[in-house]
């Protein structure tokens, strides 16, 4: 949490062709949702690639995280007042080449056990809608078993 306002934006990513210079993949700042308290930036962010993160220290994980904050916004005066770092591991599929043929069918052999999310579709994009497609079809597939 920042004692001030870092962006008015909800969400921002920094792009790196080369994926060498930027941990974070996304940025979400929460304050800047309706109903949130609006006059301190709450900015969680994604590192996918955990594995090249597991020797780095809590705090050298919040000061790239600040440096690449302070990149996105060179104009932002605010300082972090508090961080929390949750390492998950393989919360989320790592978007190499090749990853989409992995990707499981709604179906399984397990009877009446069916799956759905963004990782079962292999078209792009890879994102919420293709959850939500994935759901519809998984339905589709539930109703015409009954």
């Amino acid at each position: 949490m920042f004692d001030g306002k870092v962006t008015d934006k909800r969400f921002w990513a920094l792009i790196d062709a080369d994926r060498d210079k930027y941990w974070n993949t996304d940025f979400y700042d929460k304050s800047n949702i309706p109903g949130v308290d609006e006059e301190n930036s709450y900015i969680t962010s994604n590192i996918i690639n955990t594995n090249e993160m597991e020797e780095k220290s809590e705090d050298e994980i919040m000061e790239k995280t600040k440096e690449e904050i302070q990149e996105a916004f060179p104009e932002n005066e605010a300082e972090v007042q508090h961080f929390s770092v949750h390492r998950i591991d393989y919360a989320l599929y790592e978007p190499v080449t090749g990853m989409r043929e992995h990707k499981l069918p709604h179906e399984t052999p397990v009877r009446n056990f069916y799956l759905a999310g963004d990782w079962t579709i292999k078209e792009i994009p890879q994102c919420m809608e293709a959850a939500v497609r994935s759901g519809r079809r998984t339905a589709e597939k539930v109703s015409e078993k009954t």
